[in-house]
């Protein structure tokens, strides 16, 4: 199962290696870098490649759910994957069915917003579940990344359990400011 997850792992850092390399970016944008390090973060933890995430994070990884702020060392990090893997073995979950994981999970970061809080530090927000209905809201995710040595990694991930109600997604018209 170890090789076949770091397998699959490895293709699917390849294949948005190659998206994100064929896009019209301008070589010093960093974009790029940080979609592939916030994918494999992201991909990681959704199938358990501890490894991938730990290339793609520093630990430790500091995580704000629900308010409370903990930190996420190896050891933390490493539990929680393997938990996550053994999982996905017991469902049975087939080479192409993580195959379909990696799409979404493209898909996922290629829509997620990228703000640059610095010269060093961006945040990705992303939908990580939307919800079933419009009013039923969607769950989200930020990770913040940080570039050091000339590599962006996660340094912290922020999540709540409950969905963002849509009325706080909703943009309003810049035009008719009363209509969203």
């Amino acid at each position: 199962m170890g090789r076949v997850a770091a397998v699959l792992a490895l293709l699917a850092l390849a294949v948005c290696g190659a998206l994100y390399a064929q896009s019209a970016k301008p070589p010093d944008d960093p974009e790029p870098d940080i979609r592939r390090a916030a994918f494999a973060y992201y991909f990681g933890m959704a199938t358990g490649d501890a490894d991938g995430v730990m290339r793609s994070s520093v630990a430790p990884v500091h995580v704000l759910r629900d308010g409370v702020m903990a930190p996420r060392d190896e050891k933390k990090l490493r539990g929680l994957l393997d938990g996550v893997a053994q999982r996905l073995l017991a469902t049975g979950v087939t080479l192409e069915e993580r195959g379909k994981m990696a799409s979404r999970a493209v898909a996922v970061i290629d829509a997620a917003a990228l703000e640059y809080i610095g010269a060093n530090t961006a945040t990705v927000t992303l939908v990580v579940r939307a919800g079933a209905t419009k009013s039923e809201g969607d769950l989200m995710m930020e990770l913040v990344l940080h570039q050091s040595g000339g590599k962006w990694r996660v340094v912290q991930e922020i999540t709540d359990s409950a969905a963002v109600p849509p009325s706080r997604l909703e943009m309003p018209d810049p035009v008719n400011p009363g209509k969203p």
